[in-house]
């Protein structure tokens, strides 16, 4: 029994871009959802979060491949926790960006 499957370059590369992808788009609907920033922040507030958010969001997609690489021998109980990890590891890190990139606009 192998516990880990052989990790793919290509493979690795994909989740992260789609790690990236998902925090821009969420962060980019938070930011136009604002309809009165305000003017403490500056002109160019936007730019931090929609920057920080999805660069440290991105690892969270490797790890949700690396994660979900792990395997069992078709025990569904195990796969269930294995996709509930994946998917808690990649909120954890989309969390913290969200938290950094936020920090003195929305997050105050």
């Amino acid at each position: 029994m192998k516990l880990f499957e052989p990790i793919k370059s290509k493979s690795v590369t994909t989740a992260i871009v789609l790690g990236f992808g998902v925090a821009f788009i969420l962060v980019s609907a938070l930011i136009l959802s604002v309809n009165a920033p305000n003017p403490v922040w500056g002109k160019n507030w936007f730019v931090k979060p929609i920057l920080l958010t999805p660069v440290i969001a991105a690892p969270g997609g490797g790890v949700f491949y690396l994660i979900s690489r792990i395997s069992f021998e078709n025990q569904l109980l195990f796969k269930l926790l294995k996709a509930l990890l994946c998917l808690l590891a990649y909120i954890f890190f989309l969390w913290i960006g969200t938290i950094i990139g936020f920090n003195g606009t929305l997050w105050n």
